[in-house]
């Protein structure tokens, strides 16, 4: 009974709300869902999604769907900014 949009359709639309929520002093990573802010920390330790996703219980095309929404949502390019992105926003310490 939801309504779906087509990829460029739906990534203008996320980014147009990640936008919208920074005017109000929302973090991009607080837009995240549960399992994608999961995703996020276990790619910033270094796992790779076959990890992930047996660390999740989930298949590894479902975690690599959650990398690139992750990815989209945070309008991140790489992993290594995705790791960036998670030490500096206090997801993952370097220590």
């Amino acid at each position: 009974g939801e309504r779906y949009l087509s990829p460029p359709l739906s990534e203008e639309k996320i980014k147009r709300h990640a936008q919208s929520a920074r005017q109000f002093g929302v973090e991009p990573h607080e837009l995240l869902t549960r399992r994608e802010r999961e995703v996020l920390r276990l790619v910033a330790l270094g796992h790779t999604s076959a990890e992930i996703a047996a660390r999740l219980g989930i298949g590894v095309r479902t975690a690599e769907s959650h990398r690139a929404n992750v990815l989209s949502k945070l309008d991140l390019r790489n992993q290594a900014e995705m790791v960036r992105y998670a030490i500096q926003h206090g997801i993952v310490s370097l220590g």
